[in-house]
């Protein structure tokens, strides 16, 4: 008989990022997902830095706010 499948796990994750300068920002967020790992959904790409960093780079508007939403998958 075979053996069922690995039960993966998913979390959706949302950040809000404010910018109270003047200025537009550039901001590199860096998540440390777990387990064996990718991220399926994004507002953002990313960009897989290692086996465990995960890379988002965002511009921010002056007076402003820039959402980074991202779905994190995981063995």
């Amino acid at each position: 008989e075979p053996e069922p499948p690995a039960v993966g796990h998913d979390q959706e994750i949302e950040l809000r990022l404010r910018n109270h300068s003047e200025r537009e920002v550039e901001i590199q967020v860096l998540e440390h997902p777990r387990g064996d790992w990718r991220i399926p959904k994004q507002t953002h790409p990313p960009e897989k830095r290692d086996a465990s960093t995960a890379a988002f780079r965002l511009r921010v508007p002056a007076g402003g706010e820039t959402v980074l939403g991202y779905t994190h998958e995981w063995e």
